[in-house]
């Protein structure tokens, strides 16, 4: 669908645009809560990760956080990237609000833009500027304002605040009560319905596109200046085979996807930084060695495991050499991240070292960006896959030596 397709890209490209931070403070913290009290003033840039993150204080710089909960009530002058189970911003911030988790919840006000991913997303607050939402059920609360242009993904969703200029919603079921200043551009699932409830107000066209056109319900105190038109929901054409289907569902589970290794990486960094950044050097000091060896253990493990399986105390070792093949797979995209992304900040700051965690964001969008390519997509997670594993062999390698020396 080419408007959750041009979320989407919105969404992930919002990460190339965002204000780079450099030298990101580490304040004294545990693994299990990190805290600043709302006498505190941070005048640095904020980088860390703990089960609850606590911001009452003001901080006069960026934020980047992951946690269990996450929640910043104090005032930012910078811009908030959040990633947790429950995510809550409360505080004005100056720039633009990045974050996602299963609960969202953004009630300040907020210079920039706020772009979110959840499967609770409920924005009460202002976006001087844009607003785009992906998830299971989003709420545009009454008194949120949206100074720009609104884009909504989900599954269910209400827009009850006022919208500047034009809003682009692709849900199953959609509730619009308040004034958009434009045009409304909607698409609605085969089962869905658009409803346009007592208070709403479209200054420009309303374009939806649905199954059926009854699938659109007006009250009477809603209004449209201008025309209404509806056009049937069709498949993709039979003449692109490879078009990718776009869909909410899609656009959530990638953005999610995004946020999951964000924390992923983390951790990892968190926890074997040493090692992380060994592996990562290793492949971009020897990238074509590694992605050979990549390869041959990215065949040898499913051949092994699968003779393993003709032998009745090898079954359970194939199993668990499955279960770790999978697994691997997933988090070597935590090593391609920091290693495209310490490969970029080089040759961005003229080879100046930057943080690991600067590295990881930076290089997760671009592996995102590339991996969703149509066509080649596939194939370059599959070499950048090869490409991390032999790294990893390498470095066991090189550890394994000099302990035998």
């Amino acid at each position: 669908m080419k408007q959750v397709k041009i979320l989407t890209v919105l969404l992930v490209g919002c990460f190339l645009l965002a204000p780079v931070w450099v030298g990101a403070q580490e304040l004294p913290t545990n693994k299990d809560s990190f805290y600043v009290s709302a006498d505190q003033t941070i005048d640095k840039n904020i980088f860390q990760m703990a089960g609850s993150v606590v911001i009452d204080g003001q901080v006069n710089g960026d934020i980047f956080v992951a946690g269990n909960v996450v929640a910043i009530n104090g005032p930012v002058s910078g811009s908030v990237f959040a990633a947790g189970n429950s995510v809550s911003i409360k505080g004005p911030v100056g720039g633009s609000v990045f974050a996602a988790g299963s609960s969202v919840d953004v009630a300040g006000e907020v210079q920039g833009s706020i772009r979110v991913a959840g499967s609770n997303v409920t924005i009460s607050g202002k976006a001087l500027q844009n607003i785009s939402a992906v998830g299971s059920n989003i709420a545009i609360a009454p008194g949120s304002l949206v100074g720009w242009d609104l884009l909504v993904s989900g599954v269910n969703a209400s827009v009850n605040g006022l919208v500047g200029r034009n809003a682009k919603l692709d849900t199953a079921y959609l509730v619009l009560g308040s004034q958009v200043g434009g045009d409304v551009e909607a698409t609605i699932a085969p089962d869905g319905s658009l409803s346009l409830a007592e208070g709403a107000k479209i200054m420009g066209q309303l374009n939806y596109n649905s199954l059926e056109q009854n699938q659109l319900s007006k009250s009477e105190g809603a209004t449209v200046l201008g025309e209404t038109n509806w056009q049937k929901k069709d498949s993709a054409p039979k003449d692109k085979p490879f078009r990718v289907s776009y869909n909410p569902l899609f656009s959530f589970f990638k953005l999610a996807s995004f946020f999951a290794s964000i924390v992923l990486g983390l951790a990892f960094i968190y926890l074997i930084k040493k090692p992380t950044k060994q592996i990562a050097e290793k492949m971009i000091a020897k990238p074509a060695v590694s992605i050979g060896w990549g390869l041959v253990f990215f065949a040898l493990i499913p051949f092994v495991s699968f003779l393993l399986l003709f032998t009745i105390i090898g079954i359970p070792f194939a199993f668990i050499a499955m279960v770790m093949y999978f697994i691997g797979i997933y988090i070597a995209r935590v090593f391609i991240a920091v290693a495209f992304g310490s490969y970029l900040m080089k040759l961005i700051n003229k080879n100046k070292e930057s943080s690991l965690g600067l590295s990881l964001i930076v290089g997760l969008v671009v592996y995102f960006l590339l991996t969703t390519l149509p066509i080649v997509g596939w194939l370059i997670k599959l070499l950048t896959w090869w490409w991390a594993w032999g790294a990893i062999f390498m470095i066991k390698t090189d550890i394994l030596k000099k302990i035998n020396d």
